[in-house]
């Protein structure tokens, strides 16, 4: 189709001046290219002169022509009995030219749909991939979480806390559940220590239970006893007889010590009671025994249990000099160690005890046995080792070397102050 078109001056001050020439356009070109652009559908571009349709992608219907005149400036919509329309409208209103484009709405959707219609297969693939890792991801955390549960309950059932909590195979479970074993382990053992606690207490009641027993059972009437010893040695004061006045006072205070002392004493008082024990063994066994004490005056002071000096001694008396009747020496020796301890050494030049016999005594004195055979006696010592380590807890300790033929020591580390307050007789 050929158009004569009427041309206007662009140049001022020329706008408004006419001339009279007409330019024939082949607008079936410029349609096609519209058309291409446009594709098949309902869509559709008018080219409007003065009002006038001067050509257009398609033939118009009478519905769309009647919808021309209402499609407004720029980018809008109209609606239609038809349906509803997307347009364009651009005018040269001093040209009198104008360029309308419409197109369906539901077009524009049903295009819309059909161009995505290749991703929606593997947009629902990977939505329904993702909802399986969830699905599998909320099974593991709900079966970890259901063990974590199902172990807990069988804790609360059980007696002890031995038992762990199974480690998921989340890490965050894992780290949860491993730190819910750590705190188990710390209550376990706090509950053994404290089990251990209740049984030492239970042990120290049941052998300060057993001394009062003993003590009841075997007590004369203190004071008749003391009475009498008093009786004694003034008669053997006024009958000038002094070695004897000497062994009733040492055995005066011997008993008296014995019967009347706190649990916790200081080493000057232990040391005092082992030297009126040894007057009384001098006197029964004249010239065969020494005694030597070497203690350093700032161990003076050093608390220590009561009885624990003198059953040594005697212990040594008894057992290392059974074969000697003359140079029987028995030495004490204290010191203070840097960490505050207290060095008890109570050593003999007896006939001594082999490796073996060594190691059955520490065994027994541990454990409370029965006297070995051919050595010491265990049962004083087991007593002494059971009431310092109820005392002064763990840092206590009690050692043994010696030589065959020629000597033993006792060894005593005693700590600055005891762990638990001792039982008071």
């Amino acid at each position: 189709m050929l158009y004569c078109v009427p041309i206007f001056s662009t140049s001022p001050p020329y706008t408004s001046n006419r001339i009279i020439a007409g330019v024939l356009c082949d607008m079936s070109a410029l349609t096609r290219y519209a058309a291409a652009i446009e594709g098949e559908g309902q869509a559709a571009t008018a080219l409007l002169y003065g009002g006038s349709i001067i050509s257009s992608t398609r033939e118009l219907d009478e519905n769309e022509l009647d919808m021309l005149p209402e499609i407004p400036q720029g980018h809008g919509s109209v609606s239609r009995r038809g349906g509803r329309y997307l347009t364009t409208r651009v005018s040269m209103p001093e040209r009198h030219w104008e360029f309308i484009h419409f197109v369906p709405e539901k077009e524009i959707i049903s295009k819309l749909f059909h161009s995505l219609t290749p991703w929606l297969i593997p947009i629902f693939a990977m939505v329904l991939l993702m909802s399986l890792l969830l699905i599998f991801l909320l099974q593991s955390v709900n079966k970890s979480i259901g063990q974590i549960t199902m172990d807990l309950n069988c804790l609360a059932w059980e007696q002890g806390l031995t038992e762990h909590i199974h480690e998921p195979p989340l890490v965050e479970l894992q780290l949860i559940a491993r730190s819910a074993n750590r705190m188990l382990d710390r209550i376990d053992q706090s509950f053994r220590q404290e089990q251990e606690t209740q049984a030492k207490l239970y042990q120290a009641i049941n052998a300060q239970s057993q001394a009062e027993f003993m003590g009841y059972r075997n007590q004369i009437n203190p004071h008749f006893l003391f009475n009498t010893l008093e009786c004694m040695r003034s008669m053997a004061h006024s009958r000038g007889e002094r070695e004897l006045e000497t062994l009733v006072s040492a055995m005066a205070l011997t008993f008296r010590y014995s019967l009347y002392s706190d649990s916790m004493t200081r080493l000057a008082q232990e040391l005092n009671h082992v030297q009126s024990y040894f007057q009384v063994v001098n006197i029964r066994f004249p010239g065969r025994y020494s005694l030597k004490i070497s203690a350093a005056p700032e161990t003076l002071e050093h608390a220590t249990l009561s009885m624990v000096l003198q059953p040594i001694v005697e212990n040594a008396i008894s057992h290392a000099f059974s074969s000697r009747e003359s140079g029987c020496r028995v030495a004490i020796q204290a010191r203070r160690q840097e960490n505050g301890f207290l060095l008890l050494r109570v050593a003999d030049n007896g006939q001594g005890m082999s490796p073996e016999e060594l190691r059955q005594l520490d065994r027994q004195m541990r454990h409370g046995d029965s006297e070995p055979q051919g050595g010491r006696s265990s049962i004083g010592l087991h007593n002494i080792y059971q009431r310092m380590k109820l005392t002064f807890g763990s840092h206590f300790h009690i050692r043994f070397h010696s030589r065959e033929g020629f000597y033993t020591v006792v060894e005593l580390v005693i700590p600055p102050s005891p762990q638990v307050p001792p039982f008071q007789t």
